[in-house]
């Protein structure tokens, strides 16, 4: 219910009686003058323009703000309609408005502009049909809301430059990434056909120092370049048919010499319910695996990680896929959870020192999860590990499926 309504509801009651022109007290005409000119001094006092109009349109009652408001004299206004002193553009406006009321019976409310006011105000002008002793009359007023107007504007505005400014940021970051993959791929490629010739153990030791940070910086840049991808709006989810135990099979084979330089058991569960062939994105999928997977190998130390696949709801040929990554590492703090899939997020500053990273996989992976319309989720219990979540829905292929493989397990530590 709108505010101003209840404030004027106390006065329809005077106004009703004001009209009949019933005395309010035994002395008669002199109460009925006392009762009529209370009613003007309460209309007066209110900050908003009020009016009284009958069928024809006629103006019978209004307050002092109304006449402020229209930019008339009370006897400008007084019988007179609205034709008489608004523009032919407002006065059509205010009949349809005003007939809509008639006809409905409803408070009709509506936005305009009175621009002849320096500067031009905003407002908003409601109406409401009242009746009494068989007669009918319209009840409005007018809520100046330009203040609350221009604030939407600025916010509006404020909304847009940030989206810009957002946009440049990317754009930026990624013409920056393509600059710097281009010679680091330069310094890559050199770096491995010099391992391959015939130099000395101290030589070789060096060089695979250069070529492991040259592959760490290779990764940030992609990481950043995907991001700005996804800020950008730019970057397409693809639905082709896949393998889905192969991708498992084939992100673990890929993480598989970093878990053994660590002594980490790798594996992977898969229960037979769980379908083989399904459509949807693999390569958006092996790099949410590859990233949770990375960044439990990365922060744990003793123990293992395991990818556990099971099967959900299914709705309208698709099957929620659940995928959970495991690890038996450091954990996050509670207090930290909500914020690890921020942009840039670490647990603390001790973390990346000891662990390095930008803070961007994780930020990463929750967004191409919801671009693939899924969700994804973290349960940890520092020192004791984590478990990072997420679901996809998955479309089915209509191709017979393969004879289930057994739960599947990859790469013990050795």
């Amino acid at each position: 219910r709108d505010p101003h309504t209840a404030r004027l509801a106390g006065l329809q009651h005077e106004l009703h009686a004001d009209l009949r022109g019933q005395p309010r007290a035994p002395a008669g005409e002199r109460a009925a003058r006392d009762q009529q000119e209370l009613t003007e001094q309460i209309l007066d006092q209110l900050p908003i323009p009020i009016f009284l109009k009958d069928r024809d349109g006629r103006f019978l009652r209004f307050n002092s703000r109304f006449e402020e408001f229209t930019q008339r004299s009370r006897a400008e206004i007084l019988g007179r309609t609205v034709d008489d002193f608004a523009s032919p553009r407002w006065a059509a406006a205010t009949h349809e408005e005003d007939e809509q009321a008639w006809t409905t019976g409803r408070l009709i409310t509506t936005e305009r502009r009175m621009a002849t006011f320096d500067p031009p105000l905003d407002v908003l002008v409601s109406r409401k049909v009242i009746r009494t002793g068989g007669l009918s009359y319209m009840l409005g007023y007018f809520i100046d809301i330009s203040e609350q107007r221009a604030a939407r504007a600025a916010m509006q505005h404020a909304v847009e430059s940030a989206e810009a400014a957002s946009r440049a940021k990317s754009e930026f970051l990624a013409n920056m990434s393509h600059e710097i993959r281009t010679p680091m791929n330069g310094i890559l490629g050199m770096t491995e056909l010099v391992l391959e010739s015939n130099i000395d153990a101290g030589q070789r030791a060096d060089l695979a120092l250069v070529k492991a940070s040259a592959d760490a910086l290779l990764h940030i840049v992609d990481d950043i370049l995907d991001f700005s991808k996804i800020e950008a709006g730019k970057l397409e989810i693809e639905e082709v048919p896949f393998d889905l135990r192969q991708l498992v099979a084939d992100t673990l084979r890929a993480m598989s010499l970093r878990a053994r330089q660590k002594g980490l058991a790798l594996a992977a569960e898969i229960p037979p319910a769980v379908p083989r062939l399904m459509k949807g994105d693999p390569g958006r999928l092996r790099q949410v695996l590859l990233n949770l997977v990375g960044n439990a190998i990365k922060f744990t130390d003793a123990g293992g990680v395991t990818v556990a696949l099971s099967v959900g709801a299914e709705r309208d040929g698709r099957s929620e896929i659940a995928f959970a990554v495991r690890d038996t590492g450091i954990g996050v703090p509670p207090e930290k959870q909500h914020l690890i899939f921020e942009a840039f997020a670490q647990v603390d500053g001790s973390t990346t020192r000891q662990y390095g990273g930008t803070g961007l996989g994780l930020a990463i992976c929750r967004r191409l999860v919801i671009l693939m319309q899924g969700r994804i989720e973290v349960r940890s219990v520092p020192g004791r590990g984590s478990v990072f979540s997420f679901t996809v829905p998955l479309q089915h292929t209509g191709a017979a499926q393969a004879a289930p493989l057994p739960p599947l397990a990859v790469l013990a530590p050795g």
